[in-house]
């Protein structure tokens, strides 16, 4: 619990993105795991990762594991982003930014103020870490097959994966939240087991042009790119 700790002490906001990544890395090194032979995104670049902590600017995985491990960079600097928010940081949030399309200062202030609104106390900021941490575990094969086994389920994506793990206690992480804030984790990993709401609002999974097999209820609640 020493990231709870620190997050309750005020102490996390204040760290070193290389502290902070240790001190993650110590603390959900049960769910980072099956984030380490996770399948990447198809989205994922195949060239090097550029890193930045400390003085041999490392990537997050490399720091722990000394090894790069794509979903575990992409999930650490999530709850990265989370502790620049924490500590009003926009310098270090946007300094990968294209200049041309730069996250604007009064923006970066919204999303500070909704995270304060959102996540108001140290629990709840313990809780959005751990829905970032078991977020992609999914994409973890061996998991897949091993909750498979377990629960005789087969699973249409990783978010379906997730949600049946946490209901299997796979994931030390999410039984240390207080009882609340867990059973609303849990009830968003059920959501996001059937309607995953990022790619719909970032319109990931849609169609070219409607299909004779798609009926029209769901060509209606399609978007269309043209």
């Amino acid at each position: 619990m020493a990231l709870f700790t620190s997050l309750n002490d005020g102490v996390f906001p204040t760290l070193s993105d290389l502290d902070a990544v240790r001190l993650i890395g110590s603390s959900f090194e049960s769910e980072l795991r099956w984030l380490k032979n996770a399948t990447p995104t198809v989205e994922s670049s195949k060239s090097a990762p550029i890193g930045a902590l400390g003085s041999n600017r490392l990537t997050p995985s490399y720091a722990l594991y000394g090894s790069e491990y794509t979903e575990v960079n992409r999930n650490l600097v999530s709850m990265l982003a989370v502790k620049w928010l924490m500590a009003g940081d926009y310098q270090t949030f946007t300094c990968c930014q294209n200049p041309l399309a730069k996250l604007k200062p009064e923006s970066f202030q919204r999303l500070h103020a909704l995270l304060v609104e959102i996540c108001p106390d140290p629990e709840a900021i313990y809780a959005l870490l751990v829905a970032i941490v078991v977020n992609d575990v999914g994409k973890n094969e061996d998991l897949a097959r091993l909750v498979t086994n377990i629960t005789g389920q087969t699973f249409q994506n990783h978010d379906d994966v997730v949600y049946a793990a946490a209901g299997e206690h796979f994931f030390p992480s999410i039984g240390a939240i207080e009882p609340t804030l867990r059973s609303d984790l849990l009830l968003g990993l059920e959501l996001g087991s059937r309607f995953n709401t990022a790619q719909f609002a970032q319109a990931e999974c849609v169609t070219a042009k409607p299909r004779e097999h798609i009926n029209h209820e769901r060509q209606k609640s399609c978007f269309c790119i043209k």
